[in-house]
């Protein structure tokens, strides 16, 4: 009976996670923000002292890079509002195909075409800290992608 009872939940669990996307969280405990990653993206560093000093880390699927990084604001001179209003136009400026682009109060997507392929830019700032998010992927699996993309950037949360 227990055993029976521990098998029929191991299939519940595995059914919902699979249903759910079966992505795994990534958590930076310094910076104090969580990712969605969809299944099969695979950290390329384990070196923990890589991942202190740059906020975050990368990831790898089949030519889709999802690169995150992080850091503490210093808001002396600039409020957060414009300080994100800032990056967004910036990125913007310096993107020459942008598809789309979306500010909203804590947080910024850009999502552009270049020579190498398909780009999501990503910025949100709060509580003191700014969360970037990068990811490319290739011309060939935008369709593949373009899914995968818009979960992790609607998953971030910074605590």
């Amino acid at each position: 009976m227990k055993k029976t009872l521990l098998i029929l939940v191991a299939i519940a669990t595995m059914t919902m996670l699979y249903s759910c996307g079966g992505g795994n969280s990534y958590k930076n405990e310094a910076f104090k923000y969580s990712v969605t990653l969809p299944e099969g993206f695979v950290p390329q560093n384990q070196d923990a002292a890589m991942e202190a000093e740059r906020g975050g880390k990368l990831f790898v699927k089949e030519g889709c890079m999802i690169d995150m990084t992080a850091k503490k604001m210093d808001y002396k001179y600039i409020t957060p509002e414009e300080s994100l209003k800032q990056g967004f136009e910036m990125a913007k400026a310096l993107k020459d195909d942008v598809i789309s682009s979306e500010l909203k109060d804590d947080h910024y997507v850009v999502k552009y075409q270049d020579q190498f392929g398909y780009r999501a830019g990503y910025e949100m700032q709060k509580n003191g800290v700014s969360l970037n998010i990068f990811i490319t992927y290739p011309v060939e699996k935008k369709a593949e992608f373009d899914k995968d993309v818009d979960a992790v950037l609607s998953s971030a949360t910074i605590e």
